[in-house]
């Protein structure tokens, strides 16, 4: 997966001290408890004012960019200098801005700006442009920002128990955990993702933690960072759902993240990050299930490794889970070499010997926890 920190970079400009090209001091609005109309179009005009700064900054630096950016932003942000009504309004009239300017903001620097913006404004009003920007945005560090609004929201969504929006996140989630490269955009949906209870975000959390298991590295930082956050919000979602079908999805999560995790086991340096996800793994089970597989963290590796197999293993035999998932490729064709199966996936199981003949050994053989270590 890709890494966003030369992209973001556009986006963390330092803003300059001051922005003539915004309209004046709003410090008259700022104490008002009860806004008139007047008010508003004061705000609105500053607003406008600050989006045509980003628009019609032409230097590489963009610092006029980023200042109007910090400009918008220390409006609902310095709680100390504003009334809370004032924050709300400014907020509501902002999102009816950019809004109206979407379609205007083409460039990238100017998007990035754009979407740190909505992130920061902490108004659940602009979910619907977060989570559109989450879909369609062509820029990775503009869908980053996205991502971590819905992600900043999140609480607040939970706070003020608004399901109609945990669904609509979790929908937007759902339409892109397949495509999405970016491993800090899928950490900051499923960060929001863990704080709903609502049944499709449950859904979607499993489903998600089931498939990116399969695609994100634990030797990379950001990688191993999803895994652990995926692990304690699995462990979340289990422990509140009482549906039998998301508890299997969940569990299913969980064994394929049991398989899927491979530490190289024969390389001179291995990432500390294997051990620290797998024992987490591990404990999280643990936990949840009530029940121990004899894993230490203190072992090697390929013992670790083999304990959270064992983990597979009994969840495939209580029937927690339908079947084993699939192993890594890459351990697959280890055991097909070992076990003599052969190399094609679907190749039928060879013949039963006739007495007293020798046969062969035949290719259907699943593989064993103690195969598929090594």
């Amino acid at each position: 997966m890709k890494r966003l920190a030369p992209v973001i970079a556009l986006g963390l400009l330092v803003a300059v001290p001051c922005m003539a090209q915004i309209a004046g001091d709003l410090g008259g609005v700022r104490q008002q408890t009860s806004l008139t109309d007047s008010d508003r179009r004061r705000i609105r005009q500053f607003v406008e004012d600050a989006v045509q700064a980003m628009l019609a900054d032409t230097k590489p630096d963009k610092a006029q960019t980023a200042a109007a950016r910090q400009a918008i932003l220390n409006e609902v942000q310095s709680q100390d200098l504003s009334t809370p009504e004032y924050r709300r309004v400014f907020a509501e009239v902002t999102i009816e801005v950019l809004t109206e300017a979407e379609s205007r903001l083409v460039s990238q620097p100017v998007r990035v700006n754009y979407m740190m913006v909505l992130a920061g404004l902490g108004s659940v009003d602009a979910v619907p442009l977060l989570s559109q920007a989450v879909e369609k945005d062509p820029y990775q560090a503009s869908r980053y920002w996205a991502a971590k609004g819905l992600a900043v929201l999140a609480p607040v969504i939970v706070d003020r128990v608004m399901p109609r929006a945990e669904a609509s996140i979790a929908q937007t989630a759902k339409a892109v955990l397949a495509k999405e490269a970016s491993t800090m955009v899928l950490l900051h949906l499923f960060d929001a993702l863990g704080r709903f209870s609502h049944e499709q975000a449950n859904d979607v959390l499993a489903q998600g933690a089931t498939d990116v298991a399969q695609r994100a590295d634990v030797s990379d930082p950001i990688g191993a960072r999803l895994w652990s956050d995926l692990i304690r919000s699995l462990e979340r979602t289990y422990e509140r759902e009482v549906r039998p079908e998301a508890k299997t999805a969940v569990l299913t999560a969980y064994a394929t993240m049991c398989t899927q995790i491979n530490p190289p086991l024969n390389a001179e340096q291995v990432p500390e990050s294997y051990n620290r996800v797998m024992v987490q793994l591990n404990a999280s089970l643990e936990k949840i299930l009530g029940e121990s597989r004899g894993f230490s963290a203190t072992e090697p590796l390929a013992l670790q490794k083999l304990a959270l197999l064992e983990w597979v293993e009994a969840l495939v035999k209580t029937d927690r889970i339908p079947k084993r998932p699939p192993l890594p490729k890459a351990v697959e064709e280890a055991v097909r070499e070992q076990t003599g199966a052969g190399t094609g996936e679907q190749e039928p199981p060879a013949p039963a010997p006739e007495a007293g003949g020798t046969g062969e050994t035949g290719s259907g053989t699943e593989p064993t926890p103690a195969a598929a270590g090594t």
